[in-house]
């Protein structure tokens, strides 16, 4: 067994080049049969309808008037979609680019009672806004997490005047030629109530 086994490797060592050259090339060949049918299994996966779960980034808006958030809000919802698998690729490879815009008022968002802060969002409320975002080939079947939370306080805005110090001086035969003026000459400012200790 040993013995023929040493003869092959000495028959094998014993080839021409020719005979090693044409090795590679069907070698080569296969690699690149292997290669195209791969893509083309590919194309085929591609083709199908999933459902996947993907992250978005997201952006709230139109809060309720005089009101500020003073709590965390998540940057990121997990969604569950259906559609065609380019296009899923096509939404997973640009999804961080552009995030997706939540009405807050519009969606409904809701105090827990009168007496707290505490605001919550049912995120199914916002679902079919969120397809049409995202496109008519995607279809949004659920959004993870299913409840947002939201510490609303009141917001306290102040008018401000800015009196600059200035200091001028000039060096010689130079002056000024008209009063020195500031603008704005006013700015707003806005805080939460609470967290400055105006409650």
């Amino acid at each position: 067994m040993q013995k023929s086994l040493r003869a092959e490797l000495k028959s094998l060592n014993k080839r021409t080049g020719s005979e090693r050259i044409k090795l590679k090339k069907k070698l080569l060949i296969y690699l690149f049969f292997l290669f195209i049918s791969a893509i083309f299994w590919l194309l085929t996966a591609l083709n199908k309808d999933y459902s996947v779960q993907l992250e978005f980034p997201v952006r709230y808006y139109n809060f309720p008037p005089e009101k500020v958030v003073v709590s965390d809000v998540p940057h990121h919802l997990k969604l569950w979609i259906n559609g065609h698998g380019f296009t899923i690729i096509k939404h997973k490879l640009y999804a961080s680019l552009s995030p997706l815009r939540i009405d807050v008022t519009g969606a409904g968002i809701t105090p827990i009672d009168t007496a707290s802060q505490l605001n919550y969002l049912i995120t199914r409320r916002f679902r079919e806004r969120l397809s049409s975002q995202i496109g008519e080939d995607l279809q949004v079947v659920s959004i993870q997490p299913d409840t947002l939370y939201f510490i609303l306080d009141d917001i306290i805005s102040k008018s401000i005047k800015v009196n600059p110090v200035l200091d001028l001086s000039f060096k010689k035969q130079f002056y000024a030629k008209r009063e020195s003026k500031c603008f704005p000459r006013f700015y707003q400012s806005f805080w939460s109530k609470n967290h400055y200790g105006y409650a």
